[in-house]
């Protein structure tokens, strides 16, 4: 429990029940900004990042792209990234121009990472083309090829022609190795996308929080800036965090606003060449579901690209996950941290309009964990999300403002000055009364 200064815990009652008559109000996410002039993010707080091919601005309000999707990006407003496999290059170029010409063989794909599969975006010329084909997989360690159901066709305009798209959805949750393309049609596919999932840490609430591990445990929430690692930049476009900066006993702390269901998360780093191979033994990995129980996943990926370094975490199938945490485990020197992605199996209707973000600051202690107390729980559709334990007893309402905690803090300080001078005071006056009784009995 966190102590304020020598004040008796009982005390506290009169604070926390001032700190819930509180109301703050925020009309923007932690790194937000309400300009999408630039052309490079879209909604109605500029919280979705475009991804248009041929450098092209999208629209601001709806993310459409005047031309194609960013290579390696699909679906609507291009906000769903393909999962990396053994395609053949015409199937994942992002170019409906380029398509199969070689019969009606099945196609297969081994994924990088076993991930759940959700759906699948096919294109082709014809609509008739995609009405005969069907998908295939496997789960991990199964040799059984499964079949996921037929999807409606969809409608949509290419760089030149009419071009036809098909999205079929497995909604597989538990992880898959390979997929496969089967029927007559399959000699005729102009693309083929393997949905990773939407990245759904831009622009979140993060922040670096301390803690001690001892009775009055005391946590605090640092100002430092570390908003370039949900920004949507990576190496070497993006600002970077040094880890070993990382201030003495933090975590690295990113709350999802909206629980999603997840399976993958990826961090962007940079790493010398001659440094950090068994890179789990410096920087560790946390992950809360929305209950916030601790998670079990695995490390499926390295990629090295000079300096740029990519590790990928696979959970064993989809799980709704609130809480990411990102910790030094001892010092990596030159190393960077520069995007946080947390990627989102299903496919979710793209909500451009933000809702204002409503926030209470309550009851100040929460045990997350045995070692990390939080302070958080929100309406927010974007942002922040509800805080519970199973650890112990369920939190009371605790909530805090992404863009006013610094008032917060203020004005908890204040009311815990204001109940430390009311008891001198009350102590004060009773001090006075045994005086003067003292005084009429002498």
């Amino acid at each position: 429990m966190r102590i304020f200064g020598n004040i008796n815990p009982n005390n506290l009652k009169l604070v926390l029940f001032t700190g819930c008559c509180l109301v703050l109000i925020s009309n923007s996410t932690s790194t937000g900004t309400t300009d999408c002039s630039s052309g490079a993010w879209f909604g109605s707080k500029c919280q979705f990042k475009c991804r248009c091919g041929q450098s092209s601005p999208c629209d601001p309000y709806t993310g459409k792209c005047p031309f194609d999707c960013l290579r390696g990006w699909f679906g609507p407003a291009c906000q769903y990234r393909a999962a990396s496999s053994s395609l053949p290059a015409w199937a994942s170029d992002g170019n409906p121009e380029t398509c199969d010409n070689n019969g009606t063989q099945p196609i297969t794909a081994h994924l990088s990472s076993p991930m759940p599969l959700s759906w699948i975006m096919l294109g082709a010329r014809s609509s008739d083309d995609l009405d005969d084909v069907m998908i295939q997989y496997k789960e991990k360690g199964s040799f059984i090829e499964k079949r996921c159901p037929q999807g409606k066709p969809v409608r949509s305009t290419s760089t030149s022609k009419s071009y036809q798209t098909r999205e079929i959805f497995c909604h597989v949750k538990e992880v898959v190795t390979e997929v496969t393309v089967i029927g007559n049609g399959v000699g005729r596919l102009c693309s083929i996308d393997i949905s990773l999932g939407r990245n759904v840490a831009l622009k979140q609430w993060i922040f670096f929080t301390s803690f001690k591990i001892r009775s009055g445990s005391y946590h605090d929430m640092s100002s430092r800036p570390t908003s370039s690692v949900v920004d949507g930049l990576t190496y070497p476009d993006s600002s970077c965090v040094l880890v070993s900066a990382f201030p003495q006993d933090n975590k690295l702390v990113l709350m999802l606003g909206d629980t999603n269901e997840l399976s993958t998360v990826r961090l962007h780093l940079i790493i010398p060449k001659d440094c950090c191979a068994d890179i789990e033994n410096y920087l560790g990995l946390r992950l809360y579901d929305d209950k916030y129980k601790r998670l079990t996943f695995s490390l499926t990926e390295r990629h090295r690209r000079y300096q740029s370094y990519m590790v990928v975490f696979s959970l064993p199938k989809t799980t709704k996950i609130s809480v990411v945490m990102v910790e030094k485990l001892k010092d990596p020197g030159e190393m960077y941290l520069c995007e946080i992605e947390t990627y989102g199996a299903r496919q979710q209707r793209i909500d451009t309009h933000s809702k204002e973000i409503k926030v209470k600051m309550c009851k100040p202690i929460l045990q997350l964990t045995d070692e990390v107390t939080f302070c958080l729980e929100s309406h927010a559709s974007l942002m922040a999300s509800r805080v519970q334990t199973n650890e112990s007893q369920r939190v009371r309402e605790g909530l805090f403002s992404v863009e006013n905690k610094k008032v917060v803090v203020l004005v908890v300080v204040v009311v815990v000055v204001v109940v430390v001078v009311a008891e001198a005071a009350v102590a004060a006056a009773a001090a006075a009364v045994v005086v003067v009784v003292m005084a009429a009995a002498a």
